[in-house]
């Protein structure tokens, strides 16, 4: 049944869905059948449902303010001002997309206002993973309107944007990695970026020195003699292999990473998006964790960091750098 020939009834709509079972009307101008009912235990005199309105209308009656109800498809309840609120007699109508059983506490004692809720199968929420509920759609009495990255008739399962080719990393330059309802693009090697807008040519993240000892690692005590990194750079250097993947950023005891004063990096890691900075390490030894410091430099190349290293401040003394995974 055509939504326009519905107002042309003798009956009224409260009595068409209200009384009735669900009945199917065809939107207007939409094509789609949506079976809704206003049951009359569900209607409540000086109430109103409110931080939930979606469209505010001016309508002659309240079951012109229902057949609204209808035609918006995230409505199930609806306001309707029972007093005259304009000069051409009208009333204010306004439509709701949740319902008095979903949050009762939203729910007012305000005269001069009528409330009517629909049995909405939305109440009890099938649809998953941040998806809208549209009640009163398909043989189930609801639809669900899955958000970007979801699909599935609850929106239950995620959408491979790599594997079907629908992300937006930059070809050639980047790689796509697939995550729950989304992706994360990276630059490929020898570039840094953000791999959605740019993708820059770094050289020192293809080229630099690799420092891959195991007993650069705090876990490796002092065995003498000494290591020390005295005629170390300067240049670009990776800790890789059995020394980790990373300086390390907490304070080593003295006599590890087989020196007698280990370095750490004395602050935080760089994000890819900082670029090249500059960072302090300090060396632990008998006055504490800082006894001498450096400045190095740093880049995080999205999955490695390098290092921009040089001598170690104290010649005369066994002083390394320290790695960790």
């Amino acid at each position: 049944m055509a939504a326009e020939s519905i107002f042309k009834l003798a009956i009224p709509l409260f009595a068409l869905v209200g009384i009735w079972p669900r009945r199917c009307i065809t939107l207007a101008n939409q094509g789609d059948c949506r079976k809704l009912s206003f049951p009359p235990y569900l209607f409540f005199a000086n109430k109103r449902l409110v931080n939930h309105v979606i469209k505010t209308e001016q309508v002659p009656d309240m079951d012109t303010c229902e057949m609204l109800c209808f035609n918006e498809h995230d409505c199930v309840s609806c306001n309707f001002e029972n007093n005259v609120s304009s000069d051409d007699g009208t009333h204010q109508c306004e439509l709701n997309n949740s319902t008095q059983q979903e949050h009762e506490e939203d729910f007012l004692d305000t005269v001069g206002f009528f409330y009517h809720g629909t049995d909405s199968a939305c109440d009890s929420n099938h649809c998953l993973n941040g998806a809208t509920c549209q009640s009163g759609f398909t043989d189930k009495l609801y639809r669900c309107l899955c958000p970007t990255g979801w699909t599935g008739e609850h929106c239950e399962q995620d959408i491979d944007e790599c594997d079907g080719g629908v992300h937006d990393c930059l070809p050639s330059l980047a790689s796509c990695k697939n995550t729950l309802g989304s992706f994360n693009c990276s630059c490929n090697h020898g570039y840094i970026g953000d791999g959605k807008t740019n993708c820059t040519e770094a050289p020192e993240c293809y080229n630099f020195t690799s420092l891959t000892d195991a007993d650069r690692k705090p876990s490796f005590h002092l065995v003498e003699p000494a290591k020390r990194d005295t005629n170390l750079g300067p240049g670009w250097f990776r800790f890789q292999g059995d020394a980790g993947s990373m300086m390390t950023t907490s304070c080593p005891p003295i006599a590890t990473c087989n020196t007698a004063a280990p370095g750490w990096l004395n602050g935080s890691h760089p994000e890819v998006t900082d670029g090249i900075v500059t960072r302090q390490v300090c060396f632990s030894y008998n006055a504490g964790c800082c006894e001498w410091q450096t400045q190095i430099q740093v880049r995080n190349c999205n999955e490695y960091i390098v290092y921009y290293l040089h001598s170690t401040p104290f010649h005369g003394g066994s002083l390394r750098y320290c790695g960790t995974d």
